[in-house]
């Protein structure tokens, strides 16, 4: 028949517009997890990781970050300000615990026509790492192409691992043109004396005073 004899006509078609299509991703493993609330706590936002993952575009230079997990499908992500912790997202998302991971889709979208072929989804995953640390990938994709013209095509996924704040949290808190260190409730706990101030890092934060740099500890006393 006319369609037997079309087949490889067919199989060549579908070649070209899917192998193109197709994209090879690292397998990021997760450890096993029993209980979302386990991960919640409060996090670094190094680099804007966390932030830029979930889409959070309009929180910028955010040093730290809470996650709660309220049941299965729900995630409240806040961001600590001069006012302290507030929830600025609730995120929506999938529990797998079979996979060991928490599945936010923000986008999936997948069209094929006979010569014509679109695909794109945007995702995060959060888990655990092989460490007991919080994994979180992020993974993009982006397709669009004709039989005759690839078109435009992204692919970029990462991974990052990241231990929870543990003890007196702190930030760096600008008041009156001279930084010092506030509590996630806004209230001033190192005076503000610096000239310039960084996070801390462990127990220890790297501040400007006088042109020189030291270091001080949560106490505010200055150790070098």
């Amino acid at each position: 028949t006319s369609i037997m004899k079309n087949v490889p006509l067919y199989c060549f078609l579908t070649i070209i517009l899917f192998f193109p299509s197709c994209v090879f991703h690292r397998n990021y493993k997760f450890s096993r997890l029993d209980s979302l609330q386990s991960l919640n706590g409060i996090y670094e936002n190094r680099d804007n990781i966390i932030t830029r993952s979930l889409n959070m575009r309009d929180e910028k230079d955010v040093d730290l970050v809470r996650f709660e997990f309220t049941d299965s499908q729900t995630l409240n992500v806040s961001c600590l300000v001069d006012s302290g912790f507030g929830v600025n997202r609730t995120f929506k998302g999938k529990f797998k615990p079979e996979k060991g991971y928490f599945e936010i889709v923000f986008g999936k979208k997948w069209l094929c026509l006979l010569i014509f072929y679109h695909h794109s989804s945007d995702k995060v995953r959060i888990g655990r790492d092989t460490f007991g640390k919080l994994f979180l990938t992020k993974e993009v994709a982006y397709r669009q192409q004709t039989l005759i013209v690839f078109g435009d095509a992204y692919y970029y996924d990462y991974g990052e691992s990241l231990g929870k704040v543990e003890g007196i949290v702190l930030r760096p808190a600008l008041r009156f043109e001279k930084w010092g260190y506030a509590d996630p409730a806004g209230k001033i706990a190192i005076r503000p004396v610096y000239d310039f101030a960084w996070r801390f890092e462990g127990e220890v934060a790297r501040v400007l005073k006088d042109k020189k740099w030291g270091l001080i500890d949560k106490a505010g006393n200055e150790i070098l």
